[in-house]
Order: structure tokens, then C-alpha cells, then sequence
């Protein structure tokens, strides 16, 4: 082929690559400027907590707290002052979810946002009835987080929602919080809703999630605060003391904060608490007070001739973080003695946690369901159908505890005055 017509041939060749080069950064251009879908925040109803009730006729009120972003965004807002001007609150009733939602729409100028839902409350009555169609609406939302955290109380939902943060920009983020940094609570029992679901569809364990309450007289802590016209939705009159205990998607009851902590021991989830011992028959009013450090669990399951049982091995650690006993020397024989009462009590509350969840409500809140079908796969489908219905009542359960006071703080024995003076 002659010079002039390969040269010819090759500038047609980069006029075409060129082409196609320009052609391809035009695509690019055009696909990079901009969300099709983009929502300014002025135009969205953001709503950062959701509260779920059912009212005496069975139909369903939703209540929801919506943001103010330009409130909540300006200097000074979310103030213990002046919290009610970032919030609104909101609610509807319907049929189901979709309708009562369908009527917050029509009240609310704004496009509902789900985004930004930090926190689901379910009140008693609708923790009974409706769990299963609820999580079922809010899972098919496109915008609906499954990292949203799951709380029941004992009254409305509706009450909790209205609620005014003190130290958060939200009511959510706070009882999150709350749950979070809580050193002398057992907390490990709040569940977000992709937990709280897959424990819901699973035939091998059942759910369990935080109960939000407004705190006993017992359990109350006074607060000085500044007058506020809002001062009986103060934010210090919640707390979590409690557990909801479900069979399947049935709310069965609550379990106190002890028996809470019997649960804790045997799934081995018990990671902060505390714990009160006595000093002995030699100083009846003297205690001992532990900071619960960390508890670990083995399942065991046997099954031999047709015959269930299940080992139950617990382990754990604690430190002395106050002492009232008049002689108190931290030496080994009477750490000793701390250590075999630390025992009987873990050993106590788990009794009384297997009684009331295993004995009274058939509730397999403990996982041993899932042991079993670890370890005997086959057996299990057989066992399943019958597990709630007795399979679980007659099985024999061995605890084995094993306590440990490691740590006393950085004084070994009491602290006293001099008496001399």
C-alpha cells in the first residue's frame, strides 16, 4: 500500500477515536450532574422517632416526632429551654400502619422521610398484637434502616414520643445513648430491628428487647433543673430497667432488672452491671458492692434415648468497687467467701429467669433451641414443632457457675478514720 494512502488511512482511524473519545466524556458529563432523585431538606418531614400503639377499638395510632430543621440546626436549638420549637409531634390512626401513615401525609405539608428514624417504640397493647404486620410495613420501606433500635414500654408508645431531650439534639440519639454509655444498668437486652426480626422468624430462639419506662419512686433520681413550662416531660423521668420477653411475635412480659440479669448470665451477654453482697452474719449490715465486668456462657446440649438435657456453664468476672464491712481485710480466704456468694446469687437470679420464662411462659429467650439444632441438625425438625409446646417445659437444665472477684480498686482493705482523735 502506497505511503499517502496508510497515512490517509490512519487519520481517518484517530478522527473516529477522538470522536468516540469526545462522545463518551459527554456521557460521563451528563451522567454526573446531578441526583435524579435528590430531596432538599426543606421539602422533607424528617422523622427521627415513631411510636406504635393500638387503641381499644384494635385500630393502630402512630405518633411520630417530625424535625424542624431550621430549628434544629440554628444556634441555641434542642436547649433544655426551648426543645419543643425543634419537634413536632404528630398523630394518626388507622386500620394498619399504611392507613394511619397515609393520614400523617395528608396533615403534614412535607414529604414524610423515614431516613433519619433512630428509634421505634411499641406500646404494650400493640407489643401483643401487632409486631409481626408492623415490622412487616416498615422493613418495606425503601428509606427504613434495619439498624433502627426497637424499645417497648408498659403504657403508649405516644407518652415515650412526646418526650424532650435534655442533653441530645433528639429523644432518640438519647435513649440510645442511655442504653450505650448506662455503667450500672444491663443493657445488652436492646435489640435493633434486624435482630429483634431474625430472632422473630427463628424457631430456635425467641426475642427480646429493652423496655423505656418512666422510672419507679424507688428508681427515681432527682434532678435540679431550670423551670420549664414543659417540666413534666422531663427526660429524666425515663430509663431502662427492664426486658420484654416475646414467644414468637406475642409479647409474654417483663422481666425486672434481676431477672433480667439471669437471662444475661445464661446467654452470656452480661457486660457492665453491678451487684451487692454481704459482709456475713458477723456484720449483718456491712455489703460489699461489685462492678460486674464480663460473663461468658457454654450450651451443652445431650440427647440420650429421647431424653433432652441441657449443660448450662457460666463464667464471670466482677471487681469490689465499695466496701462497708467493718473488718475487711481482702485476703484470700475471704475473697473466697465473696467469690462462693457471688455464685449462689448468679445462680439464684438464672433460676428464677428459667422459671418464669422456661416454666410459666414456654419462651425460648435463652437460645436453647439453637444449641440443640447446632449440634443435632436432624434431631431438631422433629423437636421443633413441639418446642413451645411442652418440649421446652420438660427440659432439664444443669447450671454450672463459676465466679470470680479479681480486682479490689486501688485499696485492698477498708478505709477508716483514725480514731485516736
Amino acid at each position: 500500500m502506497p505511503i499517502h494512502q496508510e497515512t490517509k488511512r490512519k487519520r481517518k482511524m484517530n478522527k473516529r477515536k477522538r470522536f468516540l473519545a469526545f462522545l463518551l466524556t459527554i456521557l460521563a458529563i451528563l451522567s454526573i450532574t446531578g441526583c435524579w432523585s435528590a430531596q432538599e431538606i426543606n421539602n422533607l418531614a424528617i422523622i427521627h422517632m415513631v411510636g406504635v400503639d393500638e387503641d381499644s377499638a384494635g385500630d393502630v395510632t402512630l405518633t411520630v416526632s417530625v424535625v424542624k430543621p431550621n430549628m434544629l440546626f440554628s444556634q441555641g436549638a434542642g436547649t433544655p429551654g426551648n426543645p419543643e420549637e425543634s419537634f413536632l409531634i404528630n398523630t394518626a390512626t388507622g386500620k394498619n400502619l399504611f392507613e394511619a401513615m397515609g393520614k400523617l401525609s395528608s396533615v403534614i405539608p412535607e414529604k414524610i422521610y423515614l431516613g433519619h428514624v433512630n428509634a421505634v417504640v411499641f406500646g404494650e397493647k400493640a407489643a401483643r398484637n401487632r409486631m409481626t404486620t408492623s415490622l412487616d410495613f416498615f422493613k418495606r420501606q425503601n428509606d427504613f434502616r434495619p439498624s433502627i433500635q426497637l424499645f417497648v414500654t408498659k403504657g403508649l408508645a405516644e407518652d415515650i414520643v412526646k418526650k424532650t431531650p435534655s442533653l441530645n439534639p433528639t429523644l432518640a440519639s438519647e435513649l440510645y445513648d442511655l442504653a450505650l454509655n448506662s455503667r450500672f444498668s444491663s443493657t445488652k437486652m436492646l435489640k435493633d430491628i434486624s435482630k429483634f426480626t431474625d430472632a422473630l422468624t427463628s424457631d430456635t430462639i425467641d426475642p427480646i428487647t429493652a423496655v423505656i419506662n418512666t422510672p419507679t419512686e424507688k428508681q427515681q433520681i432527682k434532678v435540679e433543673k431550670t423551670p420549664s413550662k414543659r417540666e413534666p416531660n422531663a427526660p429524666n423521668k425515663l430509663s431502662l430497667y427492664e426486658t420484654a420477653a416475646f414467644k414468637g411475635s406475642k409479647l409474654q412480659g417483663f422481666l425486672t432488672q434481676e431477672e433480667t440479669r439471669g437471662l444475661l448470665w445464661i446467654r452470656g451477654e452480661l457486660e457492665k452491671g453491678h451487684l451487692i453482697l454481704a459482709c456475713g452474719s458477723s456484720d449483718p449490715e456491712g455489703k460489699v458492692g461489685l462492678n460486674l465486668r464480663k460473663s461468658t456462657s457454654t450450651m451443652i446440649p445431650t440427647l440420650s434415648d429421647d431424653q433432652l438435657k441441657m449443660e448450662v456453664n457460666i463464667q464471670a468476672e466482677a471487681d469490689i468497687v465499695e466496701v462497708t464491712c467493718k473488718d475487711f481485710s481482702g485476703d484470700t480466704a475471704q475473697i473466697e467467701k465473696l467469690n462462693k456468694q457471688f455464685e449462689a446469687k448468679i445462680r439464684a437470679e438464672s433460676l428464677k429467669t428459667l422459671s418464669i420464662a422456661q416454666q410459666q411462659w414456654e419462651t425460648d429467650i435463652f437460645g436453647f433451641g439453637r444449641a440443640i439444632y447446632r449440634k443435632y441438625p436432624a434431631q431438631w425438625d422433629h423437636l421443633a414443632p413441639g418446642w413451645r409446646k411442652g418440649g421446652l417445659k420438660s427440659l432439664d437444665v444443669e447450671l454450672n457457675v463459676s465466679g470470680n472477684i479479681s480486682r479490689y480498686g486501688l485499696l485492698k482493705e477498708q478505709s477508716k478514720a483514725n480514731e485516736s482523735r
